[in-house]
């Protein structure tokens, strides 16, 4: 979030606490989240749920706000 591209691997990264998830594809490998603020969703950080059959691993996201709140479209691969 702060534009700069980075190169190599990624740290391990986690989802902030506040974060929801309200739907999933898991064989497409995208999730619908919603959260306070985007940069609670990390690049890098796991999302785990009975839903998805294994981990999904963020590896890029849209996220789109309003004032009423926000929804982050994630699209990954298995952990």
């Amino acid at each position: 979030f702060d534009g700069v591209t980075r190169y190599g691997a990624r740290p391990a990264a986690t989802l902030g606490a506040d974060v929801e998830l309200l739907d999933v594809d898991p064989l497409r490998g995208v999730a619908t989240l919603a959260a306070p603020d985007p940069s609670a969703v990390p690049i890098g950080a796991a999302i785990v749920d009975a839903r998805l059959g294994a981990s999904l691993r963020v590896r890029e996201l849209r996220a789109t706000l309003s004032a009423a709140s926000s929804r982050i479209e994630v699209y990954g691969v298995a952990a």
